[in-house]
């Protein structure tokens, strides 16, 4: 093996990458989780967008925001938004 391919041995590989690719395993298991609606929701809930903004730019009510957020807490066994955005990997220090 030369050049690129010995760099490309799993057993070599960068921990960053480890890293990355397990944070993008366990969005795409959440993302599985929700309607699309309700990751949208998330992902927006843990950048600090407010249930008012959010329903702004989804042309919907701030009620409907609330009940994605509850569903979607439901869903992924969570009870707030701290325990959301540790899902998110946003809690803990990189």
């Amino acid at each position: 093996m030369t050049g690129i391919d010995s760099h490309l041995r799993l057993g070599e590989m960068h921990p960053q990458l480890w890293k990355a690719l397990g944070k993008w395993e366990k969005l795409k298991t959440i993302r599985l989780k929700l309607s699309k609606r309700e990751f949208e929701v998330a992902t927006l809930l843990v950048e600090g967008i407010t249930k008012e903004e959010i329903a702004n730019s989804m042309a919907c009510s701030p009620e409907t925001v609330r009940t994605h957020r509850i569903n979607l807490y439901r869903k992924l066994e969570i009870n707030n938004m701290a325990e959301l955005c540790l899902l998110f990997n946003l809690g803990s220090p990189e």
